[in-house]
């Protein structure tokens, strides 16, 4: 029982607001919502954006992945910490992959 309202708990607030954001940065193109946003220092700030979303929807379907594997007990405790530093380390590298190449 515990693992599923840890899970439930996981996904609410982990996985849900990485949907709003990866909806509302690489869809919407809301860049106001990136922290430190100026646009004189990017180039193309639509793709910019998308780059962004993407690397946010990628963290949002790994915690959800991560919230099933833990509500049905079919990965360790070892497998999910993994997949959960994998999940922050995406929108990291999508970050710096943006800057790279959309940066001025």
């Amino acid at each position: 029982m515990e693992n599923i309202i840890g899970a439930l708990i996981m996904f609410i607030a982990g996985a849900v607001p990485g949907y709003i954001l990866a909806y509302m940065i690489g869809v919407k193109k809301s860049v106001h919502l990136i922290s430190g946003w100026n646009s004189s220092k990017i180039s193309n700030p639509d793709n910019y954006a998308q780059i962004i979303g993407f690397g946010l929807f990628i963290l949002a379907i790994n915690i959800t992945i991560a919230a099933l594997l833990l509500s049905t007990g079919l990965a360790s405790e070892m497998e999910l910490t993994f997949l959960i530093v994998g999940s922050v380390l995406a929108p990291v590298i999508c970050s710096i992959l943006a800057k790279v190449k959309y940066g001025k």
